[in-house]
């Protein structure tokens, strides 16, 4: 499912370190070993998780050519799971939304 916030190619990152953030898409996010697409999915993040932005980010190559590149940030839930999830993609927009 898209999620509301459409994520152009090449727009910025809207996250920091340090910073709190919901999951926004259906059924969730996967928390993944490594930032990269080849990383092993750890667990679904379900939507409406908050977690909080630990490090990164890792800008990872476009999937399919003229799609521009998505962001991984490393992130840990309240629950004490860590691991890595992307942003979003031009796809299926931001996956990430930033608490203010």
């Amino acid at each position: 499912m898209k999620s509301k916030n459409i994520r152009k190619k090449g727009a910025d990152s809207r996250l920091q370190i340090g910073q709190y953030a919901i999951a926004n898409v259906d059924p969730g996010v996967e928390l993944k070993s490594s930032p990269y697409k080849d990383g092993i999915t750890k667990t679904v993040l379900p939507k409406g998780i908050k977690i909080k932005v630990m490090a990164g980010p890792v800008c990872n190559p476009p999937v399919l050519p003229g799609t521009g590149s998505n962001y991984s940030w490393f992130v840990q839930t309240d629950l004490g799971f860590d691991g890595w999830v992307s942003e979003g993609n031009i796809f299926y927009g931001y996956s990430l939304e930033p608490v203010q």
